[in-house]
């Protein structure tokens, strides 16, 4: 018969518990088995006898007394707690286990009790959304509990598999080859930005901050295989932010939005092209203002699951709030931040980018390129982040090209270099850019934008196809079929034709 199940005149014990199997051979004293307990903890036991035995057993082993039958019994009448455990330690005796199998045993105590504290956590979640608040940090805590497995250390050997592995993929031209900028010479020197990386782009104000961060979100998104992008946007609302997007794909100069009259015919169809591929692009945008830090870690989780998002985008790092700050300085909240972006990166095992403030003190050099000393609240920004990009723009120092009266006789409004501060496990240096604020981009030299459609009367048969970024044929969306219809422009599949 198999199992414990009874039969006349046989006493059949009951099978032991992994806890028990495990004491067991402490008792006995088995080496081992001490040296499996001493990688346990005390909140890893749901019975409080075995705690207390398993106190006993820490106790002795601090004193370099070898735990046995003897000693823990010892131990636990020295402190008043062997009465409570007498029976637990008499079932010991007579309880059978097997040496080879210590290991299966600890690992059942572990998930035994990480199956324990989830319950605790997702009970506490209930509960705080009976009650109406709390709710977030009930759910961090859960999720922080599920994250909680259990893991073990690695043997080299083993990490080294995966190395070569690696090695040879990228060799080869294939496995995971990060997430790219659009700048061929940037991601030459960088290798792309790698999954679990944490990247700082950092600039004074109105160098271009955001429009590299979305230049690399919109990249990224339009690929033919694109990855979701995730865009949390602390200070500039959502439909600002894709009015950026839709002048660097449509290349129509983005002041002409918000003017009035200022748009053609020929600008409406670029706009709606655009529109119309942007539509199928796997971006995000949250625009939350004053952000805490756990919101929006549990809101790029709750996005990651559901989308796949491939690249988070923050805009800016020193928005974000702490969520306790316990009375610390800003250094100390940016610091907290900061590791929890890295964290954050790691845990989802894609790249994170967060758009950082710098120092007004590079205003008072000479040389106003920025370094990492610029960084504001550098300290853990500097220790946590795998790339720290700097953008430094000649024109914003250029006396002529600060006269709106005068073209610079210099070259220098286009002028711009992205400064690779730091880049963990590759080289340094500077990288050659050209900057197009009309249409929010920051591109390779001498590859700027393609030139303007021509703004013909009626701007009859502009195909769809014909922008630099729309080189495969896109059925136009049913939603923007009617936004262009209720401006007055026909939509189908290849051209948009004027009304």
């Amino acid at each position: 018969m198999a199992g414990n199940v009874a039969q006349p005149g046989v006493d059949v014990k009951p099978t032991p518990t992994p806890t028990q199997a495990l004491f067991s051979l402490v008792r006995h004293g088995d080496t081992n088995a001490v040296k499996a307990v001493a990688g346990l903890n005390q909140k890893d036991f749901s019975i409080n006898k075995e705690r207390l035995i398993y106190n006993a057993i820490k106790s002795l082993q601090a004193r370099d007394v070898m735990p046995d039958a003897i000693t823990i019994k010892h131990e636990l009448d020295e402190t008043g707690n062997l009465s409570e455990c007498q029976h637990y330690l008499a079932d010991l005796a007579t309880t059978t286990a097997d040496p080879g199998a210590i290991q299966g045993y600890t690992v059942c105590i572990q998930e035994a009790a990480a199956k324990r504290r989830q319950l605790v956590a997702a009970q506490e979640v209930v509960v705080a959304i009976a009650r109406g608040n709390g709710v977030e940090a009930a759910a961090q805590a859960l999720h922080d509990s599920m994250q909680a497995a259990v893991t073990n250390g690695k043997s080299i050997g083993s990490i080294l598999k995966k190395f070569t592995k690696f090695i040879d993929l990228r060799q080869k031209g294939l496995g995971p080859q990060g997430v790219k900028t659009g700048i061929p010479e940037l991601d030459d020197i960088t290798n792309g930005f790698q999954p679990e990386h944490f990247i700082v782009i950092a600039a004074r104000p109105s160098v271009g901050k955001t429009v590299i961060g979305l230049n690399i979100a919109h990249y990224t998104a339009m690929q033919p295989t694109p990855s979701g992008v995730l865009i949390f946007s602390l200070e500039m609302p959502e439909v600002e932010l894709t009015g950026r997007l839709i002048s660097a794909e449509s290349q129509v100069y983005g002041g002409k939005f918000g003017r009035v009259g200022a748009m053609t015919r020929a600008d409406w169809a670029e706009v709606m092209n655009a529109a119309n591929r942007l539509h199928q692009a796997p971006i995000f945008i949250d625009d939350t203002p004053a952000l805490e830090i756990d919101e929006l870690v549990a809101r790029a989780r709750r996005m990651k699951s559901e989308h796949d998002i491939g690249l988070i985008v923050i805009d800016y790092l020193q928005l974000i709030r702490c969520s306790s700050p316990r009375g610390r300085d800003r250094q100390g909240e940016i610091a907290e931040i900061s590791r929890s972006l890295k964290t954050l990166a790691k845990e989802l095992k894609i790249p994170v980018i967060a758009l950082s403030q710098l120092n007004r003190d590079l205003e008072k050099r000479a040389d106003k390129r920025p370094m990492m000393s610029d960084l504001r609240e550098s300290g853990a920004i500097e220790q946590d982040a795998d790339i720290v990009l700097f953008l430094y723009r000649e024109a914003l120092y250029c006396e002529e090209c600060k006269n709106p009266l005068i073209a610079c006789t210099k070259g220098h409004e286009r002028d711009a270099e992205i400064i690779i501060g730091k880049n963990r496990g590759g080289p340094l240096g500077v990288v050659p850019v050209e900057f197009y604020g009309e249409t929010q981009q920051f591109l390779p030299v001498n590859n700027g934008p393609a030139a303007p459609v021509k703004q013909n009367n009626r701007c009859n048969a502009i195909d769809i196809n014909s922008h630099q970024g729309g080189q495969n044929t896109t059925p136009v969306r049913p939603e923007v079929a009617q936004m262009a219809a209720e401006l007055g422009i026909q939509v189908n599949d290849n051209e948009f034709n004027s009304l």
